[in-house]
């Protein structure tokens, strides 16, 4: 496939198949163990399948304890799904901190600004993913050497680069910033 026919696929929902959900990317966390990307890798089949079977392909979240694989589920539209509209994903940020919230992006696209947000303003949130529809996993995740307050000024330094801000212009601060990600302590897979 071409760049310009991936670029189409990009910007409209693409149906979840079988395929896509038995290709499904595995996770390879550097610094969790075996156990646990083992269950991110199992939370990203099941959310596929969800998604496919319940909420016609359309963003699918859930948030999950990476040592005790408890969660909480929800489903969103085509563009967005907010797990936090969950009352028991509110409870467990309220009592957890190594969470992991996977989600689904009915789009080939990577992560969205408004992600980088959600993972970089909750602390209990340790790592993120978003799995595309085609079976493509991105994962996020804060080290040891984690540093809010430099996330959150490399993350507004490169905003600040641009003056009027659209779908392409986010795309352009979520690459650079995963580019960067590595000297903030998150690892970037």
């Amino acid at each position: 496939m071409n760049d310009l026919e991936q670029a189409k696929k990009r910007d409209h929902k693409i149906y979840i198949t079988d395929e896509a959900i038995e290709k499904i990317t595995p996770s390879d966390i550097s610094h969790y163990s075996n156990e646990q990307n083992t269950l991110i890798n199992q939370k990203h089949k099941e959310l596929l399948v969800k998604s496919k079977q319940i909420n016609d392909s359309n963003e699918t979240a859930v948030l999950f304890n990476l040592n005790t694989g408890e969660e909480a589920i929800m489903f969103g539209n085509e563009s967005s799904v907010n797990i936090f509209d969950n009352p028991v994903a509110v409870s467990m940020a309220n009592k957890n901190s190594f969470l992991f919230l996977a989600h689904n992006h009915p789009s080939t696209q990577n992560f969205s600004y408004a992600d980088l947000g959600v993972f970089l303003m909750n602390d209990c949130i340790n790592g993120l993913s978003a799995v595309s529809n085609m079976g493509v996993s991105h994962i996020i995740a804060k080290s040891e050497k984690y540093d809010f307050n430099k996330a959150y000024e490399v993350l507004m330094e490169i905003r600040g680069k641009y003056h009027l801000v659209d779908d392409k212009v986010n795309s352009l601060i979520v690459k650079e910033f995963l580019k960067k990600s590595k000297f903030v302590g998150i690892e970037y897979r």
